[in-house]
């Protein structure tokens, strides 16, 4: 109880602090300095018009009206300096983090004209922010070897340091809808880069984009024993991670599912399980480090991945593959009408490929 207290202070403190920062403050104190400036001046041109008391000698007051003029030159002229210098200063700032905050949106399973969610953004962020990075091909026919050929095609001109990574970027807005394979894939994409990523998913109640800023709930995972699983006579080992609905034996292919571990939240399966950033962050550090074990398994060569989760949870474990280290990722595909996986594509380190 007293720990859900403390992340609910916590959410409403960083809440506080995002509309804290949702203005200019330099800017906005030097307009507002100068929009005072009238009043102060009138204010002191007031003061020619105060009638003194007989019985009491304000000296201070005995001011001529030359006198009044020259000081409310001299103030009106110091505020409107000092005004435009919070703003010029502000406007410098403002240019020098401009262009660090990148926006992509991953457009696969939404409309063409899709247009990245800018309800999101701060004030600020608006309009940091660089122009929005698509990522992937709407789907139409022949989608799966299409949009194969596109990711090798963005890998190749080097598409993510050159406009998404590129002058000194320090955060990532990254979010979309994609097919899963194609999510974990561009994912890894974003591994080992120094720009801070946020994701935002869709929510499926009202299809609204939100940030994972909600209350963090501390959902965790829950497996079974790491040791228990070894690799069939191919090399292949199996991760089913059941977040969004339960992944059952009987969808998993017959050679493998002996073979995979099941991993499932500590909570009941929904779509947008994860709401909060640091839980993914969490959660995925988990997923990560049973990735490393796997990898390890005598005779593993491949992991192949059965995963039932929201967009955040996919790109992020994209984010976990690193090469040298792990086997490569086989990311299958759920086909909802046939209830099984069908095709699969395999994560390498510099491209994507259907997997035989």
């Amino acid at each position: 109880m007293f720990e859900k207290c403390l992340a609910l202070l916590r959410y409403i403190f960083d809440t506080y602090i995002r509309f804290c920062k949702s203005t200019y403050p330099m800017i906005k104190y030097g307009v507002r300095l100068l929009l005072g400036t009238p009043l102060l001046v009138g204010g002191i041109n007031l003061l020619l018009y105060v009638p003194l008391p007989e019985d009491v000698d304000f000296k201070l007051m005995d001011i001529s009206y030359g006198e009044v003029s020259y000081i409310s030159i001299g103030t009106t002229i110091i505020t409107t300096i000092l005004g435009a210098i919070l703003i010029a200063v502000g406007l410098i700032m403002a240019k020098q983090k401009a262009r660090k905050t990148s926006k992509v949106l991953i457009t696969s399973m939404l409309e063409e004209s899709a247009e990245f969610p800018d309800d999101i953004l701060t004030d600020i962020e608006k309009k940091d922010a660089r122009e929005m990075v698509v990522l992937g091909l709407v789907e139409t026919e022949n989608y799966v070897n299409q949009s194969i050929k596109m990711f090798n095609a963005e890998q190749e001109v080097n598409i993510y340091d050159r406009f998404i990574l590129n002058h000194d970027c320090k955060k990532v807005l990254l979010g979309g809808r994609a097919r899963v394979p194609f999510l974990v894939a561009y994912g890894s994409r974003f591994r080992n880069i120094s720009a801070k990523i946020v994701y935002f998913d869709q929510l499926h109640q009202n299809q609204k984009w939100e940030l994972l800023d909600d209350v963090n709930e501390d959902i965790s995972i829950n497996y079974e024993d790491i040791e228990s699983i070894e690799a069939n006579r191919n090399g292949d080992i199996g991760l089913a991670i059941s977040f969004t609905s339960q992944i059952l034996d009987s969808q998993l292919p017959p050679s493998i599912k002996n073979h995979t571990l099941m991993i499932s939240s500590s909570v009941e399966p929904t779509r947008n399980l994860i709401k909060n950033q640091d839980n993914l962050q969490k959660i995925s550090h988990e997923i990560k480090s049973i990735i490393d074990k796997l990898s390890v398994k005598i005779n593993c060569k491949y992991i192949h991945m059965f995963l039932s989760v929201q967009t955040s949870v996919a790109l992020e474990i994209g984010r976990n593959y690193q090469e040298g280290m792990h086997k490569n990722f086989i990311v299958h595909n759920f086909d909802a009408v046939e209830g099984k996986y069908g095709w699969k594509i395999n994560i390498c380190k510099n491209k994507i490929e259907i997997h035989d």
